[in-house]
């Protein structure tokens, strides 16, 4: 499996903004904006991983937009 390391690799592997727009469901001005930003917003991490694992290919998870799970604090009782 070739492990590609940034949204730009990903997009050009997949055919450019119009065809991975495709593939993502979504626009090509929403892929462009992702090529810009260097991440790939977390609700699309599903379904790109899909395409990905069809093609034969991996990310790092770090392409990802996800944040960090806040730490909860304990309430104190009364």
């Amino acid at each position: 499996m070739k492990r590609l390391t940034s949204t730009a690799q990903v997009i050009d592997a997949f055919g450019g903004n119009k065809k991975f727009a495709e593939v993502a469901l979504t626009t090509p001005q929403a892929v462009n904006n992702w090529r810009r930003d260097k991440a790939f917003p977390a609700n699309t991490y599903l379904i790109i991983c899909e395409a990905l694992d069809v093609a034969g290919l991996s990310v790092p998870d770090s392409l990802f937009m996800m944040r960090t799970r806040r730490k909860q604090t304990r309430r104190r009782r009364k």
